[in-house]
């Protein structure tokens, strides 16, 4: 009976499939991509917008959809964020990192689109929406025509999206439009700058207008008078956006294909004002991002745990649509997401910025999580000036001239203007990104591990601007254990094959680095050591370990408490089968054993030396012992430990424990044909470089917080 059941079960599934496929062919996803131009992520009702009924139409798409509360764009100005879009890939891959098409052969949405029988449209900003100069848009309405009111006219938007839709139907062909408001970019809604660059032009009104005392400023800009002023005119082009979203809306709506439709709505930036367009801050590149798709997504949802970016609106449409993705593409499709499954790896976005509509070059890159963002700015040299479109209007001009008198607006003056290298927020607690914590040394961790994850990044996606970055890494902290995995890093047990974890012994839980003996019954000599990938010579490190539970059975006394980490090393691949420990200098941890009876109780030091095949000089006197003590207090229990090497090849080399200097000699050397070495030379040898490896040595022991800094 339990074989017919399953059987049964698989032929209904099956038949379900199939029954999917064949009514997803004959009636396939219409999509609908409706774009707002420099509108803030927080100004909308939806997204904790401070205005009263500002977004009423684009909060009911989120009360009927998903809302991400954690979405970026890759890049904060509009061609380029398009750009991303429409190719997957990021400014400096596409072609596209600023106001001009790309003359790469890529392909784009609309190719992969009209390729798979799709009937596509652009209402406004055709142009920039295009990732080529002939783009084969089949339909298409650019915003300077009366048809689409300068891009502001929410009934000509309506019209154009029922021609739209229309066509398709006629043609028997799915749909994909890309409808682009223009709101609220500036001239904003009966601003004196549309009066002066619109004279004879009739612009629709908003729904309704606001004054003054009914808006809030934003915490990034003062609250003066004309900035004041500005932010009412922009949240009065908010409300026309809002119109034009719900017009669009609607016809989908009576055209009878909302169904059958999918929808998405975000923003190509921030408001197009001081510390958020054309920056890698919060505000410049999150983005309202809402999905309605009906009988997929469950109305209300609300996503606080992904964070997606517009380099992955591409693959994500494709795979809803079930075409075949080009083989290079940057993003990734979080359909999954949408789906309602938990997707991993969605902790961090990489964003960029390269050049302003002038022609302005600013390169900047920046990573963040849903707390920390980091930001290295590769223009900033003390001398530069940075201009760029958002210092137009009123809010930079009122910045300017209250500064003369204001000495915290002329620094935000200042700072906007030239900036640092780097820039590091606590976005969660500061998301308008008003103190730098760049050189904050209780942020000294995080700021390592950003530099770590945006250096990985740019060598991943072929960064031209990381001989750049490299450079300005050099004498700064960048983590080298990411607390997910252990990538970067070699394992090597004795009697064991490189690579090998033997009994799942390291394991990565909880941001640490564990050493864990929970599947052995006795240790058996299993001495493991496990390498950064990179050989080095003049260097800090530091790391925090603690020493946990109890050691292994059957392991040596000495072992007790006693972990380390091995440096100057050989490389892992040069060490034979049964080899305990490589060739290298080791800067021993020891843990207190408590004050009670009993063997090795008492005083223990930590941050000791000691040297498998090797030996060194203090003051020109060799030291040849295998291990030497060092001068630092003994630590008893499981509490955490700073370990700190300073390394300057053979020169001179220092142990600190929770920062104090409590060992230091020079020239070390290698020692040919003793266990622990293997035949480097004939001879004793200067040793001057090589790698790095944690210890595994009967005893568990965590290590977290794994920084490097290079030095010169």
């Amino acid at each position: 009976m339990k074989i017919i059941i399953t059987k049964l079960f698989l032929v209904l599934n099956l038949f379900s499939l199939l029954f999917s496929q064949s009514t997803a062919q004959e009636n396939p996803l219409n999509i609908l991509l409706i774009t707002a131009d420099d509108l803030s992520w927080n100004t909308v009702g939806a997204y904790a917008g401070t205005v009263d009924d500002i977004t009423p139409n684009i909060d009911q798409l989120a009360a009927e959809g998903l809302r991400f509360n954690n979405a970026h764009v890759t890049i904060a100005v509009c061609q380029p964020s398009r750009g991303v879009l429409a190719t997957g890939l990021y400014p400096y891959q596409s072609g596209i990192e600023g106001f001009y098409h790309t003359n790469k052969d890529i392909p784009s949405i609309v190719t992969l689109l009209n390729d798979a029988g799709y009937y596509t449209a652009v209402l406004a900003k055709e142009v920039h929406s295009s990732p080529k100069e002939n783009t084969p848009w089949n339909y298409k309405k650019d915003f300077e025509t009366e048809e689409m009111g300068m891009g502001r006219n929410a009934v000509k938007y309506a019209q154009e999206a029922k021609t739209v839709i229309q066509n398709a139907k006629k043609n028997g062909q799915p749909f994909y439009l890309m409808a682009n408001s223009m709101d609220p970019h500036r001239p904003f809604a009966n601003s004196a700058q549309q009066q002066q660059v619109w004279p004879d032009i009739t612009v629709p009104d908003p729904s309704r207008e606001y004054k003054p005392k009914e808006v809030v400023v934003p915490g990034f800009l003062p609250d003066l008078t004309d900035v004041r002023q500005e932010i009412t005119e922009y949240h009065n082009s908010v409300k026309r956006l809002d119109d034009t979203v719900g017009a669009i809306l609607d016809v989908i709506k009576s055209e009878g294909v909302d169904d059958n439709t999918i929808v998405m709505f975000l923003s190509d930036n921030g408001m197009a004002l001081p510390y958020a367009k054309t920056n890698a801050y919060l505000n410049s590149t999150k983005t309202p991002w809402i999905v309605r798709w009906p009988n997929v997504i469950t109305a209300g949802k609300v996503d606080d745990t992904h964070l997606i970016s517009s380099i992955d609106f591409l693959p994500t449409i494709l795979d809803a649509t079930g075409i075949t993705k080009p083989k290079k593409l940057s993003g990734r499709s979080f359909l999954p997401v949408l789906n309602g499954q938990p997707q991993q790896n969605r902790d961090l976005v990489f964003t960029t910025f390269h050049v302003t509509s002038a022609n302005n070059k600013y390169p900047i890159r920046a990573v963040q999580d849903k707390q920390y963002g980091y930001i290295f700015n590769g223009w900033s040299d003390g001398k530069t000036e940075f201009k760029n479109e958002a210092q137009e209007g009123l809010t930079w001009a009122a910045m300017v001239e209250a500064a003369k008198t204001d000495p915290q607006i002329a620094q935000r003056v200042e700072f906007y203007s030239h900036r640092v290298p780097e820039e590091f927020y606590d976005f969660k607690n500061d998301p308008d990104a008003l103190n730098n914590l760049i050189n904050d040394l209780a942020y000294e961790n995080q700021i390592a591990e950003k530099r770590r994850a945006l250096l990985e990044w740019m060598e991943k996606q072929d960064d031209p601007l990381l001989s750049t970055y490299i450079e300005q890494a050099k004498n700064k902290w960048v983590s080298i254990f990411n607390g997910k995995n252990l990538d970067d890093w070699t394992i090597k047990f004795s009697g064991q094959n490189i690579n090998v974890n033997f009994r799942d012994t390291f394991r990565v839980e909880d941001n640490m680095m564990r050493v864990v003996y929970d599947n052995y019954t006795t240790f058996d000599d299993a001495y493991a050591h496990i390498f950064y990938k990179e050989d080095l010579s003049h260097y800090r490190l530091k790391f925090d370990y603690r020493f946990t539970g109890e050691q292994t059975a059957e392991s040596e006394e000495w072992n007790n408490r006693n972990s380390g980490v091995m440096y100057h090393s050989q490389d892992p691949d040069t060490m034979y089968f049964d080899q305990d420990f490589p060739a290298s200098l080791e800067a021993q941890t020891l843990g207190g054993l408590g004050n009670g009876p009993g063997p090795r109780q008492g005083e223990r030091q930590t941050g000791n030396i000691c040297t498998p095949g090797t030996d060194f000089h203090i003051d020109g006197v060799l030291m040849s012992e295998h291990c030497y003590n060092s001068t630092s207090k003994t630590y008893h229990g499981d509490q955490w430990v700073n370990l700190e090497i300073e390394v300057l090849g053979d020169e001179s080399i220092k142990h600190f424990i929770n920062g104090e200097l409590v060992y230091e000699f020079q020239k070390p050397q290698i020692i040919p044909g003793e266990e622990d070495s293997t035949d480097y030379t004939k001879e004793k040898s200067a040793l001057k470089n090589g790698f790095i490896a944690l210890q595994a040595e009967s005893h568990p022991i965590d290590f977290k917080n794994i920084l490097l800094k290079k030095l010169n």
